[in-house]
């Protein structure tokens, strides 16, 4: 599944989580508060999500105090299986 803005923010809204995405190379990082607003919380406001999605290697789901940190892969099954349980649309890469 690929990474999109709209699923991630969507997915946040749904299920009143806090996300947090790092790419912990660079040190670029954007969160997700409940309503799916993004904000970056470093000085480099100079980001587009796009590329953070593509190089991001840390993803945090935050809900009920607790962080739940995953993988790519990881993170990307949750918004899926969510998703599926909702009859939402997934969108696959087109590698699958």
């Amino acid at each position: 599944m690929e990474l999109r803005h709209p699923d991630i923010r969507r997915y946040a809204i749904d299920n009143r989580v806090e996300m947090r995405i790092v790419d912990s190379k660079s040190g670029r990082e954007c969160a997700f508060n409940t309503r799916g607003q993004m904000r970056i919380p470093s000085e480099n406001k100079d980001l587009r999500l796009e590329d953070l999605l593509a190089d991001a290697d840390r993803f945090e789901i935050l809900a009920g105090g607790k962080a739940r940190v995953l993988t790519r892969d990881q993170f990307a099954d949750v918004i899926n299986e969510a998703f599926r349980k909702r009859g939402f649309a997934v969108h696959k890469d087109d590698d699958d």
